[in-house]
């Protein structure tokens, strides 16, 4: 559990930064720019493409040469597909849950910022 964590670093730290700049915005009185947003969640999306790839790696578990392709292709469809067949399907489900709810995340702190400054 302790490496499967470790993995999954650079997802949590996207989404704690993600989370302290767009609350630094609202502290500042200054609503954050929606290009920004997107690029964070772009990077977190990004982020998980790359260590499906590197999982796929160490498993060994490549379907196709060019699996790296197929996957930043169709990411919406191979994402679920391959977390849920590497893992199983109740694991592969919680790790598709973890990623959303990371990717929401900086969202949620800002709604609550948002409240506590002037709700």
């Amino acid at each position: 559990m302790r490496r499967f964590l470790k993995s999954l670093w650079p997802q949590f730290a996207i989404a704690v930064s993600s989370s302290a700049v767009q609350s630094g915005y609202l502290l500042a009185g200054i609503s954050p720019p929606e290009p920004g947003r997107q690029l964070w969640g772009s990077f977190f999306w990004l982020t998980v493409l790359v260590w499906i790839q590197n999982d796929a790696k160490l498993r060994q578990r490549t379907p196709c040469y060019d699996f790296g392709f197929l996957l930043w292709m169709t990411a919406f469809v191979s994402v679920p597909w391959y977390l849920c067949s590497s893992s199983g399907f109740k694991r592969g489900a919680l790790l598709l849950l973890l990623f959303l709810l990371l990717s929401v995340f900086p969202d949620y702190v800002m709604l609550i910022v948002w409240d506590a400054l002037y709700g």
